[in-house]
């Protein structure tokens, strides 16, 4: 609380706020590039016939979608950590620290500390998405043609909830018995 406190009496508000822009520069890429590699990855393990994606594959996946998080943003992600450490008057942009750095440091002082932060993210996020995979699993069958209401893993999910929003549109508000017979008959 004193930090905030002792920033807000020096900078006002705005200096809550500092860094705010560059961390959606690096958030959006980051997690396009975090979900895509995931995916272009996964698929590459992901059983043909079944659907289903080895724990081995879930692992490098996730894992090279954690440094692939990392990589494309880092850049975004140095002026951030600049912004939001400086203190003074004058708070410069985002464009005016990035060319601040590749001028001082080339285009190395951008990805500075990239290494440890790879290093860091490709276990971690290998953790993240074999969890998350366990726990999908566990939660909605132990095979994919099993899944129901995760539309991404099984189109015949998505189908039924197709199928269920036509019904409530036509007819109202479905009852307990019909919404297991929809389910049933897929």
């Amino acid at each position: 609380m004193d930090c905030i406190a002792k920033t807000l009496a020096a900078e006002g508000p705005p200096g809550i706020f500092r860094g705010l822009g560059s961390t959606l520069v690096r958030e959006i890429p980051g997690n396009v590039a975090w979900f895509g590699v995931y995916e272009l990855v996964g698929s590459l393990f992901r059983n043909k016939d079944t659907g289903e994606l080895p724990s081995s594959g879930c692992i490098f996946a996730g894992a090279s979608a954690g440094v692939a998080y990392w990589t494309l943003p880092f850049p975004a992600d140095t002026v951030k950590t600049r912004l939001q450490v400086m203190s003074g008057q004058r708070n410069p942009g985002f464009m005016e620290v990035l060319r601040s750095i590749v001028q001082t440091e080339g285009i190395r002082g951008l990805y500075r500390g990239w290494m440890v932060t790879a290093l860091r993210a490709a276990p971690s996020n290998a953790a993240v998405f074999y969890t998350y995979e366990l726990c999908l699993k566990v939660l909605t069958g132990p095979e994919p043609s099993e899944v129901r209401g995760h539309p991404q893993h099984d189109t015949q999910s998505a189908q039924v909830l197709v199928e269920m929003d036509r019904f409530v549109a036509q007819s109202g508000s479905p009852s307990q018995e019909t919404m297991t017979q929809s389910t049933a008959d897929t």
